[in-house]
């Protein structure tokens, strides 16, 4: 702990004297002065030396001088001091341009000032704030050490320390989740992913946020970084000294954060194990599963759906488990506002998802997720597949949700490829179609009045055949299909009435209805695979 050479120049002898040259590095640190009059001096230096000389040993040879500032320059020194007028009438030139060039300090002060009256203020500011820098160690230790000692906790000691810099400290775990904040909701970790995630090293950060910037500083257990800790300056900038303080504070807040995982961990376990015990069929009784849910706080009646994550094996494991927890942050995220419940657990290279639904969600949830899926594929660099299984009411009936997720998961990455969104509830026809031997041999069940369809739709940019989708995906209710498409009622009728004489069809008819819908999907299959 030591003060800037700006800092020196305001106490002491130095307060008249004159910066000559190296302007650059006039905010290095000075952590001890020492005089230099004999010119073998610089093997002895260990650096951030303020270094006073009346220029005796100073050589006459110009080559001598450069290679002086250069040597002091590699060693680190702070500044070079020197009495005016004493030995030397003025500073030769070429040491000026040296000292410039390292952007090291030369400094000329008054001939008549003795040299203890540089040295005594400068150590003297030196040593009174490295003993306040121990008494503020000493004291944030023992404040937090009451805490810890007394059963307080990671709020309670976040609590002390925002006290102490009258600023807003927060903790977050390796993975940016906040763990406990003083104040409250004052953190956006969003602003600090990208720049933690690209340290590799446990390092300070200073992450740039508005006028004043965050400090950040690694909680580390056993050589693992497992959080961080982070000072906000949101009321007043934080002193030097103060930061260096926080040091003290870092062991303890990482014993917390062990603790607290240990407890996540036996937690993780026991929701692991009753998810499991879910799927796997082996609880028998919904009054069994409903106790073990409100056991570990989970929901116990309500609407379910069970989602199984995949992540491309081409991803390395831990890479993967970064992906599906990515995923699963972003689930909770996204759909805890609407009133979703959200557990997950992992298998092997599957994330799987308990969701409970809200009461109006029923059905929304089947047009949200492959949304959510879409916005999250795009953000990710890695192909994840998700396969969505049946709504269930309950616990019990968790394993056939999961085994239609599962199916829905395989058949998805099988037919659409890594990272496609399947509902078990749309693959019934698909499966069937799937079963041809060739594309060929499918082609050959699409009506031909369908295909003269797209080939009108191609020569003349209309869009015949998406309102032929929606018209049959919604049993033929003109009114709710010219809604969905946005179109007035009697421009919907004129389009059907075009598709009726293009596909040479009559869309009353049950039976023509079921030969183009059947089609569609045929085209739809195709089009995915890529060979439509």
């Amino acid at each position: 702990m030591g003060i800037t050479v700006k800092e020196a120049l305001k106490i002491g002898g130095l307060r008249t004297a004159k910066v000559l040259a190296g302007h650059g590095g006039i905010d290095r640190e000075i952590k001890s002065v020492t005089v230099m009059e004999v010119p073998d001096i610089v093997q002895w230096l260990k650096g951030n030396e303020l270094i006073l000389t009346s220029g005796f040993a100073v050589s006459k040879n110009e080559e001598d001088r450069i290679r002086l500032i250069q040597d002091l320059a590699k060693k680190g020194i702070a500044g070079l001091v020197v009495k005016a007028k004493r030995f030397l009438d003025t500073i030769p030139p070429e040491m000026l341009e040296t000292a410039n060039e390292y952007a090291l300090p030369i400094i000329e002060m008054e001939q008549q000032i003795p040299y203890l009256e540089v040295i005594n203020p400068i150590m003297t500011e030196i040593i009174n704030r490295e003993t306040a820098r121990l008494l503020q160690f000493e004291m944030i230790h023992r404040k937090l050490s009451e805490v810890i000692f007394s059963g307080g906790g990671l709020y309670e000691s976040l609590y002390v320390l925002a006290g102490v810099f009258n600023n807003p400290v927060a903790v977050v775990d390796r993975k940016l989740k906040v763990l406990g904040e003083s104040p409250e909701n004052w953190l956006n970790s969003a602003l600090l992913r990208d720049i933690i995630q690209k340290t590799t090293n446990p390092l300070e950060i200073v992450i740039p946020r508005e006028a004043l910037p965050y400090y950040v500083f690694p909680l580390i257990l056993e050589g693992v970084v497992e959080g961080y800790l982070i000072v906000g300056q949101e009321n007043n900038p934080i002193e030097r000294n103060a930061l260096l303080s926080v040091e003290s504070s870092l062991p303890l807040l990482a014993v917390d954060l062990l603790r607290r995982k240990a407890v996540d961990q036996v937690e993780k376990s026991f929701r692991n194990d009753f998810i499991e015990d879910l799927l796997l069929g082996h609880i028998k009784t919904e009054s069994v599963a409903q106790r073990r849910a409100h056991f570990l706080g989970l929901p116990e009646k309500g609407s379910f759906l069970i989602l199984v994550l995949h992540c491309s094996p081409k991803i390395e494991p831990n890479q993967a488990e970064n992906f599906r927890y990515r995923y699963y942050e972003e689930l909770q995220l996204n759909l805890k506002p609407l009133g979703y419940s959200v557990v997950a657990m992992t298998d092997s290279r599957n994330l799987v998802v308990l969701l409970n639904l809200p009461q109006t969600e029923s059905q929304n949830v089947f047009n949200l997720l492959p949304k959510f899926h879409q916005e999250l594929k795009v953000k990710s660099s890695c192909p994840l597949s998700l396969g969505v299984g049946d709504v269930f009411h309950a616990l019990t009936d968790a394993r056939k949700s999961f085994l239609e997720a599962s199916e829905a998961l395989e058949f998805g990455r099988k037919v659409w490829g890594e990272g496609s969104c399947t509902l078990f509830s749309e693959i019934g026809v698909y499966r069937l179609l799937c079963s041809f031997p060739s594309h060929e041999e499918l082609k050959k069940f699409i009506p031909r009045g369908l295909n003269d369809l797209v080939d009108y739709d191609r020569a003349h940019k209309t869009d015949l055949v998406k309102t032929l989708e929606c018209y049959l995906r919604n049993g033929g209710n003109a009114k709710k299909t010219a809604s969905e498409l946005f179109i007035h009622y009697k421009t919907l009728q004129y389009r059907l009435e075009r598709i009726s004489e293009i596909a040479c069809t009559d869309l009353e008819a049950g039976e023509r209805r079921l030969d183009l819908h059947l089609g569609l999907k045929i085209l739809d299959l195709l089009a995915k695979q890529g060979s439509c």
